[in-house]
């Protein structure tokens, strides 16, 4: 191959398999992530570019596999990668790379491929930011991007069945730059199989690779070179836009789901970017030349954004991020509630807040108008509005010069962007900005209403239990709770009534006419058995509540008799009202101490340990409309061990199998 012919190139490098773990790691994303990093890439480039407002064109096709450039390159590297890997794993490969080269070749043998093209009006790409886009962990972006990882490209490169991902851009004076990232695995040189070391498993579409001395690393194409894969994208982009860039992905498996692409890019736009499109600042095409049943492309903009959000806003958890019961929510409180600058010694943000008559409260924060992240992560916040009415509050920062608190929340943020981990920062940056969200915090509760003592209301940290069958004669025996929204539930001849520990309260006189019952009930309980209708609800409710950073305050109320129940506390990384949480196979257990129940310490019979550490609490017999009230400290084990902030929690109320949930012994 001549080294100054464009095509798919592969530099000598360390050996990587098919598996390597700044791909794979991304490999599980939820499309809400892949667009919302799309979004935010052609956002941030469009304010760089100084235009009023970000256009970004989502626009799937097919074309043929031979079109795609560099993929007879791309070829030959992976036969080489499947030998080479074969021999330094000792003739066989992990199942999970099999699965990649079975993706990857089934690719490979399709004569169309679907592709699909983002476009925006940005600044486009020129050879220094295509450097850095293809570059691992460098950013060229400035202090007013919402990304600050550089990584856009990681996140979006499994999107495509091939791991092929190119790049075009054309500046503001008609300049045309392309390029491409390919990840396969590790192999010898196919052109040079007797040359010493490998190539490495990631390739790039240029026309050779440079010294880097003078910062230049790839030798890009000349736009008499560009092919016509990706010229025609660029040609739209001068055509409609006069600059900007494009993101191709060949062989493009629509995030792996059956949804369409109209629906996700649409509600991923919509959930995540709600302030920028309210306020006119960016505006979504969605134009699915394969699926449409008409012409007309999709937009998402200020005047359509409402639709969207309605369409979704009876969804309580997200496949990813936002709800779009939040997203609705926040999308109100922008609209309808009361804006105010709050100040900070670090710098200011806009606070937008509505109260509500009923629910959850609801801190959110966006940048640029991309939303970051809630209350969970936002240092201080834990647990301070149980007294106060339910509300729903929207914080928005703006790059605003050398403003400090945008800065630090900007740093903290993580690698996609939704939520805020203070460990990375420096002692003195960490305390000013919980100074700041001190602030916050008081101007908050400053501004919402306080309850009373006997006001029946929600409690923040409500959890609903599921039926797991009971303990009735279908043999169940188990039931989960998680965190989720607060909810009424009615019983038979009597309705509960939320409030700081549940009360059960007699039901109102029933009215005459063809609805007598006052107080339908808004979410249906199961099905009961077909072995069993004595169940008709779940036998357990609890509230809990913090009472200090590494312990809980649980109450249970069992409206029927429960023999030899057990208790515990399982971590459950996506449990909240907006996700969906774990299987049950997949939690990671709690260490208890302390355990209290009613202000009395349990004896050591109680206990059920796992190598010397409580693992589970024997409530024993539960009487039928029994209460308990349970206190204790919590130790994080596994993956979440040492996290700065507790993550989600799920209860479990357990018949006990004479065996610990992991097989080791109970004593």
């Amino acid at each position: 191959m001549n080294q100054s012919e464009l095509n798919l190139r592969f530099p000598k490098g360390p050996n990587t398999g098919f598996t390597p773990a700044g791909i794979t790691g991304f490999a599980d994303l939820k499309p809400a992530a892949v667009a919302r990093e799309l979004i935010q890439n052609a956002h941030d480039a469009a304010r760089d570019a100084g235009v009023s407002k970000a256009i970004v064109r989502f626009k799937l096709f097919r074309d043929r596999a031979k079109n795609v450039p560099g993929l007879e390159a791309y070829r030959r590297a992976f036969r080489g990668a499947i030998e080479t890997q074969k021999e330094l794993g000792g003739g066989q490969l992990p199942r999970q790379a099999e699965i990649v080269m079975e993706t990857i070749q089934d690719a490979l043998d399709a004569e169309e491929q679907d592709v699909l093209a983002v476009l925006d009006n940005g600044i486009g790409l020129n050879c220094q930011s295509m450097t850095a886009l293809l570059s691992d962990g460098v950013s060229s972006k400035g202090n007013g991007a919402t990304g600050t990882y550089g990584n856009g490209h990681s996140v979006a490169i499994p999107s495509s069945d091939l791991r092929y991902v190119l790049y075009g851009g054309v500046s503001n004076n008609g300049e045309k730059t392309v390029s491409g990232h390919a990840v396969i695995a590790s192999h010898h040189d196919p052109d040079a199989r007797n040359s010493s070391g490998l190539c490495s498993g990631d390739g790039f579409f240029v026309r050779g690779f440079l010294s880097g001395e003078s910062g230049e690393l790839y030798d890009y194409a000349h736009e008499d070179e560009i092919p016509e894969f990706a010229l025609r994208e660029l040609n739209e982009i001068e055509t409609s836009f006069g600059h900007g860039s494009v993101v191709l992905f060949p062989a493009f498996n629509c995030f792996r789901e059956k949804e369409s692409l109209t629906d996700m890019v649409a509600r991923a736009a919509a959930c995540n970017f709600f302030q920028a499109i309210a306020d006119g600042d960016l505006e979504i095409q969605i134009d699915d030349q394969l699926h449409r049943a008409s012409p007309r492309i999709t937009v998402v903009d200020s005047g359509s954004l409402r639709n969207v959000l309605e369409k979704h806003k009876e969804e309580k958890r997200s496949r990813a991020f936002l709800s779009g019961q939040r997203a609705f929510g926040a999308y109100e409180v922008l609209r309808d509630g009361i804006k105010c600058t709050i100040e900070t010694e670090i710098g200011h943000v806009q606070a937008h807040l509505l109260e509500r008559a009923t629910g959850t409260t609801y801190v959110e924060l966006c940048r640029n108008g991309m939303w970051i992240a809630d209350r969970s992560s936002f240092p201080g916040f834990q647990g301070k509005f149980a007294d106060r009415a339910p509300f729903h509050a929207v914080l928005t920062l703006e790059t605003s010069g050398e403003d400090r608190l945008y800065s630090l929340i900007k740093d903290a943020e993580g690698p996609l962007h939704n939520d805020l981990v203070l460990k990375d920062l420096s002692t003195k940056d960490q305390e000013d900005l919980r100074r700041a969200f001190k602030k916050i915090l008081e101007w908050l509760r400053s501004n919402t209403t306080a309850l009373r003592d006997d006001e029946l209301y929600s409690p923040e940290d409500f959890m609903v239990f599921e039926n797991g069958g009971g303990f009735g004669s279908d043999g169940g025996n188990a039931h989960s709770a998680f965190w989720g929204t607060p909810t009424s539930v009615s019983l038979p001849g009597r309705r509960l009534a939320p409030g700081r520990g549940f009360r059960w309260v007699d039901p109102e006189p029933p009215r005459p006419g063809p609805n007598p019952n006052p107080h339908p009930n808004p979410r249906p309980g199961p099905k009961p058995s077909p072995k069993s209708t004595a169940l008709m609800l779940p036998v357990f409710r609890t509230v809990a509540a913090p009472v200090g950073s590494k312990r809980r305050r649980i109450q249970i109320e069992c409206s029927e008799a429960c023999a030899s129940a057990e208790l515990r506390l399982v971590v459950d990384e996506n449990v909240d009202a907006t996700c969906d949480h774990l299987p049950h196979e997949r939690a990671d257990h709690v260490i208890l101490s302390n355990v209290e129940i009613s202000g009395r310490a349990l004896r050591e019979n109680e206990l059920v340990r796992i190598e010397g550490r409580t693992t589970r609490i024997r409530l024993g017999d539960l009487a039928a409309g029994s209460e308990i009230t349970l206190e204790a400290d919590f130790e994080l084990i596994g993956a979440f061990e040492g996290l700065p902030s507790s993550p989600s929690f799920r209860v479990e109320i357990l018949k006990p199998s004479g065996e610990s949930p992991d097989g080791g012994e109970s004593n």
